[in-house]
């Protein structure tokens, strides 16, 4: 047997060792290539999921108006809102249930503030119609009269209650109140159940004695 022969039966088996070494490296690469691939192509989006510039755009001014809203609603004032919309006529004269809680919200501290502003709000409103010759401004003031005149016998520790019931009532009713019930803040709480049972029976009457 020659050498050549040897060198011929030799060469396939080279090749044979070859391609398995390579089979094993690309093994091993594709073990440590492929993960890292798949997790960069879950990382990418797709080109048809890209947001536009224009819709970043409309995104970013909605944000913008969102935002500007909630700060808007945060520095709100409802009180006070509804105080000067009856003040100032636009809400309609009958619509007064707003001013007349708080007047007789004696309770909440947050509340106390608004209590002489509602009243004065509800003054102003009334110098503007004429109850002498407007039935419908008439019923609605002894309307608001009926609402507040349970102030009158209220705790003695209220009296800012007590201070608005008599500022209200003297302004609109003045002879009645001071005159023929001697209503005074300041009375006894037997003196002032009193006087608050003639002047409740009195609005009810459409103020007839």
């Amino acid at each position: 047997m020659n050498a050549s022969s040897v060198s011929s039966r030799a060469r396939p088996r080279r090749v044979r060792r070859c391609a398995s070494l390579l089979a094993v490296a690309s093994l091993a690469l594709l073990a440590l290539w492929g993960p890292g691939a798949r997790r960069a192509e879950a990382r990418v989006p797709a080109h048809g999921d890209m947001p536009t510039l224009d819709e970043l755009y409309r995104q970013a001014r909605q944000e913008k108006i969102d935002a500007e809203k909630r700060a808007a609603d945060a520095a709100r004032d409802p009180l006070a809102e509804a105080i000067e919309a009856y003040k100032s006529g636009a809400t309609p004269l009958e619509q007064f249930s707003a001013l007349t809680d708080i007047i007789n919200n004696a309770k909440d501290e947050d509340v106390q503030p608004y209590r002489s502003p509602a009243a004065e709000a509800l003054l102003q409103r009334f110098l503007t119609e004429d109850v002498t010759t407007s039935a419908t401004a008439k019923r609605v003031r002894a309307a608001v009269g009926l609402e507040i005149v349970d102030l009158m016998k209220s705790s003695s520790s209220d009296t800012l209650g007590l201070a608005i019931v008599h500022r209200v009532l003297s302004t609109w009713w003045k002879y009645k109140l001071e005159g023929e019930l001697k209503f005074k803040p300041d009375d006894k709480p037997r003196d002032r159940q009193k006087a608050w049972k003639r002047m409740q029976a009195y609005l009810k009457s459409g103020e007839k004695d």
